[in-house]
């Protein structure tokens, strides 16, 4: 799940971490900020700001995808089990990906389709 050399490793750990911190940390940040589990108070500037960077994110996302069965290539990695578990997290709380990234809608249905909800 993270390659075979430290090269690959390398540049898989990164894309991993920018899925985390750029797509995966302002979804939370925009759930918490509008419709927290939590219960956390609403938050409308923080919700403003994450909402103005996360094009950005999706857009990188989406491109990186446009050749590519998962975020790294041919074979899944831990990068496309982050992308998954923050656009989830978002989805169980009222979020929906925007129809414009059609890269990521295609890649989302591959790969839930092989970790369905629900079960391991």
């Amino acid at each position: 799940m993270l390659g075979e050399t430290a090269e690959a490793r390398a540049f898989t750990r990164s894309k991993e971490r920018y899925i985390e911190l750029q797509l995966f940390s302002r979804l939370v940040r925009l759930i918490h900020a509008t419709n927290s589990p939590l219960g956390l108070p609403a938050n409308p500037a923080l919700a403003e700001n994450e909402n103005k960077y996360l094009p950005e994110a999706l857009t990188r996302i989406d491109t990186a995808l446009e050749d590519c069965i998962y975020v790294m290539g041919d074979n899944p990695t831990i990068a496309d089990c982050t992308l998954l578990a923050g656009i989830r997290f978002a989805n169980l709380f009222g979020w929906e990906t925007p129809p414009n990234y059609a890269n990521l809608q295609r890649w989302f249905e591959h790969f839930s389709a092989r970790h369905p909800m629900g079960q391991t």
